[in-house]
């Protein structure tokens, strides 16, 4: 149902505005008469389906003022919807762009993941290589069985070593 509302509104604007308090009274010849106390604004005849009383209950309430409060109402509720939709449109464009980025710092996230595990791999082959060459470098003795001083150059050495172990066990355990 569509209401031309700028016509309802000069309707209401154009009508007797109130006077006082509308009420419904039966006048001497039966019929619903609505009045403000100065005088009679509308006569409710009886209907087929025997609904006069509501009628004219429904007309008094109805008042120019009533009508033109709703349109007000009406009026603000189409402007408060319109700055929702605008909002919700704003929103929108904000969630997409936030997506976007997450999206982009997940595929960052696993790019960095395979570069660790590719360095973390590196590192434990290198670490590997450094220990085998101070075995070599130490002809291979055991440490407990090494000269002190050979035994002070051996872990030296093995320091770069026992050093990159611990980075990685770190890193594995932060995961």
């Amino acid at each position: 149902m569509t209401i031309d509302k700028a016509k309802l509104k000069a309707l209401a604007e154009a009508a007797t505005q109130d006077h006082g308090a509308r009420r419904v009274e039966v006048d001497q010849n039966g019929r619903n008469v609505i009045g403000d106390g100065s005088w009679k604004i509308f006569i409710a005849w009886h209907t087929p389906d025997g609904r006069g009383k509501e009628n004219a209950d429904f007309c008094a309430a109805a008042s120019p003022s009533t009508i033109l409060a709703l349109l007000g109402e009406i009026e603000r509720l189409e402007s408060d919807a319109a700055s929702m939709r605008g909002s919700l449109k704003a929103q929108g464009k904000d969630l997409t762009t936030a997506v976007r980025k997450c999206s982009r710092a997940v595929r960052e996230r696993d790019q960095l993941k395979a570069e660790n595990e590719a360095l973390r791999k590196a590192l434990c082959d290198c670490a590997d290589e450094l220990q085998a060459e101070v075995i070599c470098k130490h002809a291979g003795q055991k440490v407990e069985e090494m000269h002190p001083a050979a035994r002070r150059l051996y872990h030296r050495d093995m320091a770069a070593v026992v050093h990159a172990r611990a980075a990685m066990a770190k890193e594995q355990s932060n995961g």
